[in-house]
């Protein structure tokens, strides 16, 4: 025992030489050291030679550490110094050398140029990364140094040097933040698409910075260069309490340098600066289509923070980036102190003073930040806070980036899917830009906003002011195209709109002794020149005004004032009103005369004057005719009221209609009238879908079916199409056969159609299972921020001809969750991308992908669903697996037939508890029409294998096994390697799949830095179910949390196969062992050599009989020696691997237990 101390205590003073040597290297200037004699081959002649660089530090440190008793050896390989890009390959011999030093029965690395070179850097007595080189961890050390002779690395496995190059440019201050990089580990990052996104983690409290340049190599052009805005603008952080997200728009294509800076926020460090921690080469093919930039805001840093905390802030809003599909945006706050917040609002195009109209700060007891964003674009919230101690000075305490999506840019954002162009994707973009065609085709002049006057009545009517009809000839008709897709609301600003209607509407509540009186007040005292202004005032106050308050003093035989009165009783109509108010007010106008579909008209039916007769309008505005049917705007809600007064709803569709639209419900007597170019007979009419004022609502016209009758044979599709901003249409439908029956043999009609939803069109795909005559009804609703629960409404009728039974059992569609198809609202909102053109999904080979891009980790699971008829009720296998940002879901058919498959997803970074929960975000219909061969797999609960959700919020990936489906045929053996981003602790589970037999101790599991290795032996064929548990290291639970789980079918018994040692406590610390894997009977060797290695332990032993054998230690955490086992082969004798970590010498820890 006390020789023990003898050698502690020399070894603790050869460790205070080693520093010793060490710091006067790092800070002496050796440049500049003089002796008085140089003799040949003497110490002193090699610090001359190291002054004309003629030999180097690690070979001075190597030489004077033997002066002082101490093993020292130079090592020479290759260095990622400063003048090392990401990218670089290494050439040559050498480039580096360094030192191993031997102390403490341990070798150590030690890099004295490095060291001397960080301190003339910082300028400083003693510098912080000056003790990074000196005895530094080999973990973090290869990630710089790389010798030649790999043994020098002192790790378990030994890196190549193309491995070597690939690790990450990090710099020492990486070690100490305890940052993990994540998915951007390598130290190259090629982008496609010019956006590339950084999530680092930060488990104590950082500062971070960034720095962006376009690499000096990738271009001389400099009037390219200067072409680039400033990058620092081009690139965005985003803090949350234990996540820091960067992401860089390329505003070109290029190469550029990012360079990563962090700095620690604790009391002490106050006053350090930032340091580098990593530096990345970008490479970028595409520039990032969004790569304006950034809002002119007072920081880099957006979200909430450290700071906006410190100052009472707390954000219920944690992300620093808000996407909005709306203008209106509220920011919300709690405050932990009395204060006052101010709020600016910026962007790089519009002046602030303007920007300051747009936004709205109340001071409550919690703070609402109320944003109004004028168009589309990005903004930047500066957010700040009065200070506790004045009250008149404000301090910043956070900003968000606030993002307005176009309609274009919301259209990308629902449906940004890789794939080819189908018939229905062309379809819609042509139909698309017809309707970009046809607005820039109709010149109309900007329309004057009104301003609203405080009114006590209507105003006096100017003596000399006189009202004369329109007396020149009317244009004659000429087809029309307003567009499919385009309102009103297209052709003028909504706020125009809004004055516009807000006038009629005061009007309509006047009382006018004359139609002179009304047309002053309405049109001609505003100076309402513009011809669409003068339509809209029209038909608003027709829409708007109660006929039974329609009176005037005088009313004379053909006056307009007769017409006006007549619309009471029924003798005039509103198209008749709308033609003389137009006379008067200066627009060519025409009554039209024709049919009209009623809500009890069946489609095919004869119609007759008698019966349908209606009348509307069509108003001449800056050159085309428009059609009107001011009648038709105004809905009954309820037949009558308690009071007898009848209420109506104001449908805006029937003004300015589209006349490809109206012929679905409008026939004229004139065919000229139609204004189309193709005329349509009146047979045709009325075969026509039956269409309701919904459908008009909704800008939706018919892609497939132009007739309203189908005659079906097996299956058929129809489909709707419709703006590609309506992003929140969804819709259903009904199926009746005869006589209104819904059922077939006990079966909801309905189960045998789906909806599906495209961005510009909508799917309704129908089976009927027998011959007859069927009614489809398509419901359709939008969902709008201000009205998510309205509900459906009939858009469209069409009537479904079988005419035959079918030739095969028609299968209906499985009973899911949702009443559509595909990717729901939740999915985009979650930033995920479909990877499939649509919600049908066929098998090959009697397998099905769903793909699903994640642009950040998302949990995902999913759920099966059985048609009601399917002869087999045995759900088939779904294998779930995540490649770098691609998931998918991968359906085994167990039998001909349609599947439904739900997908449920939940953000693991989300502090919401509503949205804590997994909720469906898309449903795919599976359909399976070829034979399926005879598979029996072992049963599974629904989302059994592929990674569970702890997985994704771990940080885990699979290294080489991504499918949980493995099969092996040859062997019985396979590694399964997972890559980690933080310290965590593992175990395993083999069962056999039919039997449940545990299997486990033919699992051994293998530690390294960011790695785990799963080393796994089969014992028989068959089946086995391979489930992998963990935990984070610093949990305290001791909680084994399920995170992977495979299903292996081996197919052959290649070799016989043995237990491995079972696995203890500190083994599952980051421990590893080279040999002997396993020990069994079968081996008669005498001599084994044990080799390992065990990080932290003070000494390792093989305990034998209760015997412990020391190993010899042959660097930090490796561990060797021979031990002889001849005489306990047979025994059943227990081989241990223990280790002592301190404290009691005499107290081991098991790590192995072997059996003999």
């Amino acid at each position: 025992m006390e020789d023990q101390k003898i050698l502690d205590r020399a070894n603790d003073f050869k460790a205070c030489q080693a520093r010793v040597i060490f710091k006067w290297m790092t800070t002496k200037n050796l440049q500049t050291l003089q002796f008085d004699k140089y003799p040949p081959g003497s110490a002193e002649e090699l610090f001359k030679f190291l002054q004309k660089k003629e030999t180097t530090y690690a070979k001075v440190f190597a030489v004077i550490c033997g002066y002082a008793s101490l093993y020292c050896v130079v090592l020479t390989g290759y260095a990622k110094g400063k003048e090392f890009r990401p990218g670089d390959s290494f050439q040559g011999e050498s480039n580096h050398s360094w030192n191993a030093v031997y102390i403490d029965d341990n070798w150590h690395l030690v890099d004295t140029k490095w060291a001397a070179m960080m301190r003339c850097n910082n300028n400083s007595t003693v510098s912080v990364e000056d003790d990074f080189y000196f005895l530094t961890d080999p973990e973090q050390f290869i990630y710089s140094h790389w010798p030649h002779q790999t043994e020098w690395q002192f790790l378990p496995r030994k890196y190549s040097l193309s491995e070597f190059e690939e690790l990450p440019f990090v710099k020492p201050f990486y070690f100490k933040t305890g940052v993990q990089l994540g998915w951007t580990e390598k130290p190259i990052i090629r982008s496609a698409h010019g956006v590339v996104t950084w999530t680092l983690k930060n488990p104590k409290p950082l500062k971070f910075g960034y720095k962006v340049m376009l690499d000096n190599t990738n271009n001389n052009n400099n009037s390219l260069r200067n072409k680039c805005p400033d990058l620092k603008t081009c690139m965005y952080q985003e803090s949350k309490v234990d996540e820091t997200k960067f992401v860089f728009r390329a505003p070109r294509v290029g190469l550029y340098t990012v360079k990563i800076y962090a700095k620690s926020l604790e009391p002490s460090d106050a006053n350090k600066n930032l340091t580098e921690i990593v530096e990345y080469l970008v490479e970028v093919r595409e520039p990032a289509p969004d790569a304006a930039p950034l809002p002119p805001c007072s920081d880099t840093v957006w979200g909430p923070g450290d700071k906006s905390r410190k100052l009472g802030l707390k954000a219920d809003t944690k992300s620093g980036v808000v996407t909005s599909f709306e203008p209106q945006v509220e920011l919300k706050f709690q405050k932990t102190r009395s204060m006052r917040v101010m709020c600016k609002l910026r962007r790089h195009d519009v002046d602030d003073t303007i920007l300051q109209r747009c936004i709205h700060v109340s001071n409550h007891d919690k703070i609402t930040i109320a944003l109004s964003l004028p168009e589309p674009g990005e903004y930047g919230v500066n957010i700040l806070v009065s200070q506790p101690n004045n009250k008149r000075l404000y301090a910043h305490a956070c900003q968000y980036l606030v993002i307005y999506l176009s309609d274009d840019e919301k259209t990308m954002f629902v449906s940004e899917i890789s794939r080819g162009h189908s018939a229905d994707e062309v379809d819609a973009a042509i139909f698309e830009s017809d309707e970009k065609e046809k607005l820039a085709a109709w010149n109309i002049p900007a329309i004057e906003t009104l301003e609203i006057q405080e009114r006590r009545g209507p105003p006096k009517v100017p003596t000399d002011f006189e009202l004369l009809p329109m007396m020149s000839e009317s244009p004659k008709p000429t087809p029309s195209n307003l567009g499919s897709m385009v309102s009103f609301f297209d052709f003028t600003d909504r706020l125009v709109i809004e004055s516009l209607d807000t006038h009629a509407e005061e009007v309509s509540q006047s009382h006018h002794d004359s139609f002179r009186d009304l047309m002053w007040d309405l049109i001609f005292s505003r100076h309402v020149t513009n011809e669409l202004a003068k339509a809209r005032l029209i038909f608003r106050w027709l829409t708007i005004k109660k006929m039974e308050d329609i009176n005037f003093l005088s009313v004379e035989k053909d006056s307009p004032e007769e017409i006006l009165v007549w619309l009471k009783t029924g003798r005039s109509s509103h198209a008749h009103v709308f033609y003389t108010m137009c006379c008067f007010a200066g627009l060519h106008c025409k009554v039209i005369s024709g049919l009209t579909k009623g809500t009890n008209c069946k489609i095919g039916q004869s119609m007759t004057p008698e019966e349908y007769q209606h009348w509307w309008n069509a108003v001449y505005v800056y050159g085309k005719w428009c059609f009107v049917d001011s009648y038709l705007a105004t809905i009954p809600l309820v037949n009558k009221t308690g009071s007898g007064e009848l209420k109506y709803s104001f449908n805006e569709n029937f003004f300015l209609i589209d006349p490809k639209k109206l012929i679905f419900t409008h026939f004229p007597d004139e065919p000229q009238w139609q204004l189309l170019n193709d005329v349509v007979t009146l047979d045709e009419f009325c075969f026509q879908p039956k269409i309701t004022p919904h459908f008009l609502q909704f800008g939706l016209q018919t892609m497939s079916h132009k007739v309203g009758v189908i005659y079906t044979k097996d299956e058929t599709e129809i489909q709707l199409g419709f703006p590609s901003k309506r992003t929140g249409l969804k819709f259903v439908f009904s199926l009746l056969a005869d006589q209104k029956v819904d059922e077939f043999n006990g079966i909801k009609l309905n189960a045998f159609g789906m909806v599906e939803c495209l961005p510009h069109s909508a799917f309704v795909r129908v089976s009927l299972p027998k011959k007859g005559l069927y009614a489809l009804h398509i419901f359709g609703k939008e969902d709008t921020p201000s009205g998510k629960d309205i509900s459906f409404s009939q858009v469209c009728e069409y009537e479904l001809h079988q005419e035959k039974d079918p030739q095969k059992v028609v299968c209906p569609y499985p009973p899911c969750s949702s009443l559509m198809w595909g990717p729901g609202p939740g999915f985009y909102q979650l930033g995920l991308t479909p990877g499939n053109s649509r919600a049908i999904v066929q098998t090959k080979g009697g397998k099905a992908e769903v793909r699903i891009k994640m642009v950040k980790a998302i949990q995902l699971r999913s759920q099966v669903k059985l048609s009601q008829v399917s002869a087999s009720q045995d759900l088939p296998l779904v294998v779930y697996k995540i490649v770098e940002n691609m998931a998918s879901f991968t359906v085994v058919a167990t039998e001909k037939g349609r599947y439904g498959l739900e997908i449920y997803a939940r953000d693991p970074d989300t502090q919401d508890t509503e949205d804590m929960r997994f909720r469906q975000v898309a449903q795919y219909l599976i359909e399976c029409n070829e034979t399926v061969s005879n598979i029996s797999l072992p049963k599974v609960p629904p989302g059994f294998l592929g990674p569970q959700p702890k997985f994704t919020e771990f940080g885990l990936r699979t290294l080489n096994e991504h499918d949980p489906l493995i099969e092996l045929r040859s062997e019985n053996h396979i590694e399964i390697q997972l890559g980690t981003s933080r310290d965590m602790k593992f175990n395993a589970q083999l069962l056999q799949a039919d039997s449940g037999q545990d299997a486990s101790d033919f699992i051994f599991i293998q530690t390294q830095p960011s790695i785990v290795t799963f080393l796994v032996n089969i014992p028989s064929t068959g089946f086995y179910k391979l489930q992998i548990h963990g935990n984070i290291a610093e949990d305290q639970t001791h909680t084994s949390l399920g995170l992977f789980n495979y299903l292996i079918e081996c197919r052959k018994v290649s070799e016989k196969v043995y237990p491995y040692p079972r696995q203890l406590g500190h083994w599952k610390e980051g421990c590893y062992m080279f040999e002997p894997l396993i020990l069994h009977s079968d081996m008669k060797q005498d001599e084994v050599k044990f080799r390992t290695h065990v990080p932290k332990a003070k000494q390792v032993v093989i305990i034998l009989d209760h015997n412990p054998i020391a190993l010899k230690s042959l660097g930090p955490v490796q561990w060797e020696g021979n031990i002889n086992l001849s005489k306990y082969y047979g025994t059943d004798m227990k081989v241990i691997l223990a280790a002592n970590y301190g404290g009691d010498e005499d107290r081991y820890a098991t790590l192995l237990e072997y059996r003999l």
